[in-house]
């Protein structure tokens, strides 16, 4: 239903005198997240700063409106939020909170209360605060809906990031983890034997290795006859048979397909305590290693060793954003890219904001990703 240009101005009008009897402690907020364009790795970065919303409203019931099964499995047993649901805007009824937030489709929640809730607007009934962080955390809008910016609370997330180390995390249960050792031992992993998952899918083409150079590095991997290879088929595509055709009759019996698992299976699958190292490129399920070991290393400190995981990384569609906006060296995963260094020779160089410029992920060679897991992971071996 389209509104009128008075309809619009109206509603916005309302919002905002809403809005500035607003304060942190609203009793019920209610964030709607929904990205126009879902990538497994922005919902990672985004739940992030739930922890610093939590903070904010360190008295209310924060309940949140999840579109994505993947983000239900990403946000299962996070201590940040009191209430995951997934609902249609339709089915929820706005006037139950004293606050909404919106990330993302925030048009979607401005036509709704638009097309549902002008009269108790109009007559006083209506008195949620509606908001918007979409832009501060540079989600791509379609279409602007004019939802007021949440300045308050976008300006102490801020400030909260210069104070404390913020990574990111998602919470793996001891069961859970219990769950995917028994797996993983029903699918052949004896107790002596390390399981290495090697992730080989991104949301681009151009993010992966050559098929060459990621099969030379499967069998670098499987030189150490105590390892295993775990790969996660999780559309059901039938990888066994092209991994097979690669590599033949010697590595089939230490090949373990995970094949059309349930996401959270595939999160428990990275906790285990047989998994030694994984390695795979700048995509959305290494960021979900990457923040489960972050919450792991913090949970057993140095009890128990923590696997390796290496990102490797290159020029893509992104041209924009520079990795270090994804990856930090203080957290569980590192991150490489390659570029020239004097002479036009190759290196890989761990990330960090002064390395620019970097090579396209084809132009990885076996012998620089091996020597810089050599260098860098050499106790996993």
């Amino acid at each position: 239903m389209k509104y009128s240009q008075i309809t619009y101005n109206s509603t916005l009008r309302q919002i905002n005198d809403i809005n500035n009897g607003i304060n942190r402690g609203a009793p019920k907020v209610l964030i709607n997240y929904k990205a126009q364009k879902y990538f497994i790795g922005d919902s990672v970065v985004f739940l992030t700063y739930l922890k610093l919303i939590r903070n904010y409203f360190f008295n209310s019931k924060i309940t949140i409106n999840l579109h994505h099964r993947i983000d239900i499995a990403i946000l299962q047993h996070n201590p940040y939020v009191d209430e995951r649901i997934s609902e249609n805007l339709s089915s929820l009824n706005f006037i139950d909170y004293d606050l909404i937030i919106a990330v993302g489709s925030d048009k979607d929640l401005f036509t709704e209360i638009v097309n549902n809730y002008s009269s108790e607007l109009q007559i006083g009934n209506f008195k949620t605060g509606v908001f918007s962080l979409t832009d501060y955390l540079k989600f791509d809008e379609e279409e602007y809906s004019g939802i007021p910016n949440y300045h308050k609370l976008f300006n102490f997330i801020r400030q909260e990031q210069n104070n404390i180390s913020l990574k990111k995390e998602i919470f793996i249960l001891d069961e859970e983890i219990e769950w995917a050792d028994e797996w993983l031992r029903q699918n052949g992993v004896k107790p002596h034997e390390k399981v290495i998952i090697i992730i080989d899918s991104a949301s681009l083409k151009e993010k992966l290795l050559t098929i060459e150079v990621h099969f030379k590095m499967i069998e670098f991997f499987l030189e150490n006859e105590s390892n295993k290879l775990l790969v996660f088929d999780e559309n059901g595509i039938g990888k066994l048979l092209f991994y097979n055709e690669w590599l033949g009759a010697k590595y089939r019996d230490r090949l373990i397909f995970a094949n059309e698992l349930k996401f959270r299976h595939e999160l428990s699958l990275l906790s285990s305590n047989y998994v030694k190292f994984v390695f795979g490129p700048c995509t959305g399920i290494m960021h979900c290693a990457s923040a489960i070991h972050n919450v792991l290393a913090m949970k057993y400190k140095n009890t128990k060793e923590r696997p390796g995981i290496m990102v490797y990384a290159g020029e893509d569609a992104a041209k924009n954003q520079h990795k270090s906006q994804w990856w930090s060296d203080d957290e569980e995963a590192k991150c490489c890219v390659l570029k020239y260094v004097d002479n036009n020779r190759k290196e890989i160089l761990w990330i960090n904001p002064n390395v620019k410029d970097y090579l396209l992920c084809s132009e990885y060679t076996p012998k620089l990703l091996q020597n810089a897991i050599k260098d860098r992971f050499l106790s996993v071996y």
